[in-house]
């Protein structure tokens, strides 16, 4: 079966898939040979960019990398590795989503069977049992005129630890009597 993919047109999509609309309407009613190359030229343009994206974004894995240690209202350390499949082409202008948040990590190339590690830093700002909903693999490869994306569900499930927080100069000297006290008794 066909994987699932979104496609979307950019700002200059738009307007090229409009000129070409446009051009063809114009050439219809003039009968202007010269009109129907160019619109000929301009869907040519646009099946092309169709074409030549999809083997950029296939054959792409995630797989998420997340800390041992996280605690509520810290600074951690996450990761994506991003591994390219494919034997002989490399992927160009990859974008990967975290799902959940406004995190984009850029790829610009991915040689075959290259894998890259891209890493971002996130503050979580409750403790307790927190899921990474996965990733969007996104392309504009090659001109620009249309987002290409698919998921990848990654879920993955990690403890955030309660937030790290300092002594008080009342309790430290509480904790260094107790300390004193204790080796005291013991012989």
């Amino acid at each position: 079966s066909w994987p699932r993919r979104t496609l979307w047109p950019t700002r200059e999509g738009l307007w090229c898939v409009c000129a070409a609309l446009g051009l063809g309407f114009v050439a219809m009613n003039t009968g202007n040979n010269l009109l129907y190359l160019l619109v000929s030229l301009l869907l040519g343009f646009i099946a092309v960019s169709g074409l030549l994206s999809e083997p950029s974004i296939r054959g792409l894995r995630v797989t998420a990398l997340v800390p041992d240690d996280v605690h509520a209202g810290r600074p951690a350390l996450f990761g994506a590795r991003v591994v390219n499949g494919k034997r002989w082409r490399a992927s160009y202008s990859i974008t990967i989503q975290v799902l959940g948040s406004e995190r984009f990590l850029y790829v610009p190339r991915l040689g075959p069977g290259e894998e890259r590690l891209v890493s971002w830093e996130e503050t979580l700002p409750r403790r307790g049992r927190q899921r990474l909903r996965g990733f969007r693999i996104i392309t504009r490869f090659p001109f620009g005129l249309f987002v290409k994306s698919k998921r990848a569900p990654v879920e993955t499930d990690f403890v955030v630890y309660p937030a790290l927080v300092p002594l008080s100069a009342a309790r430290r000297r509480e904790r260094l009597r107790h300390e004193q006290r204790r080796q005291a008794h013991c012989p």
